[in-house]
Parts: structure tokens; sequence; C-alpha cells
């Protein structure tokens, strides 16, 4: 099943640092597709981003669980 993550920033930097923070945290997951929407504002661009992806499989302690390509 997919999943959605979706993030709103004011400016590319929080933009970086978010989907930064996501990916690093969820290292397990298939990025499906992303798409990215620009608000044009006052002083600042609002961004809105969202990744689309699926959980992979989990390291356990002694290795992965499942055949491969699961």
């Amino acid at each position: 099943m997919h999943k959605i993550f979706t993030v709103r920033v004011f400016g590319t930097q929080a933009l970086d640092e978010a989907v930064n923070r996501f990916l690093s945290e969820n290292e397990h997951i298939q990025v499906i597709s992303s798409n990215q929407s620009i608000i044009p504002g006052g002083g600042t661009v609002e961004i809105i981003y969202s990744i689309i992806y699926k959980e992979g499989r989990q390291p356990t302690r002694i290795g992965y669980l499942g055949k491969p390509g699961e």
C-alpha cells in the first residue's frame, strides 16, 4: 500500500531540511513519486512538497526477513 508524506514550508532551505529529515528517519522506504507545488506570495515562496512511497523491507538484528523483491 502506498503512503504519502506532505510538507508545507516557506523557502527552499526549510524544504531541504524537512525532506532530508524524513528520508534519513525512513531509510527503508521506496519512493514511488514526488511532486512540488510553488505558491507565489509576498517576500517568501511557499512550497508544498509530497512524496508517495511504500514501506520497504526493514532490517532485523539478523538481516532481512522475507524473500528478495518483496
